[in-house]
């Protein structure tokens, strides 16, 4: 029956989006768009803590403090070189510049992760998946 509640969070979370995306886009346009998958997104997050905390006996505030916490200065250090990244961008093609700056936030957020955010476990994995990678390019 979990799966249940799952499925009813989830026909929420559809009804909210589509409500909110006519009335958002009317006014705002693809931002409008964006701001009710947005709502509705964290709207499926809270329900469904509610329900790990409530049925499944999960410590969801816990599990919160564990990761979203933690991971919180990293996330702002990234979005503030992605904004200078985006303003002393020199690339003058709007596509391309996006391509540039995506990837070097994804790196940005990437080196962060792997030095000041993953245990000794989570870094050999990624280790070992690159020497794999490195053995199989030589062959």
């Amino acid at each position: 029956n979990k799966v249940k509640l799952q499925a009813y969070v989830f026909v929420i979370m559809g009804i909210v989006n589509f409500s909110l995306s006519l009335i958002l886009s009317k006014f705002y346009g693809a931002i409008g768009a964006s701001l009710s998958i947005f709502i509705a997104y964290m709207l499926r997050t809270i329900l469904m803590a509610l329900i790990y905390e409530k049925h499944l006996k999960l410590d969801m505030k816990a599990f919160s403090k564990n990761t979203f916490v933690k991971i919180m200065p990293y996330m702002v250090i990234t979005l503030i070189l992605g904004i200078m990244f985006e303003n002393y961008n020199p690339i003058s093609g709007v596509f391309l510049r996006f391509g540039v700056n995506a990837i070097l936030i994804v790196f940005v957020f990437c080196i962060q992760m792997y030095f000041f955010f993953m245990n000794s476990y989570e870094k050999s994995m990624i280790t070992n998946l690159l020497k794999k990678f490195k053995k199989n390019k030589e062959h």
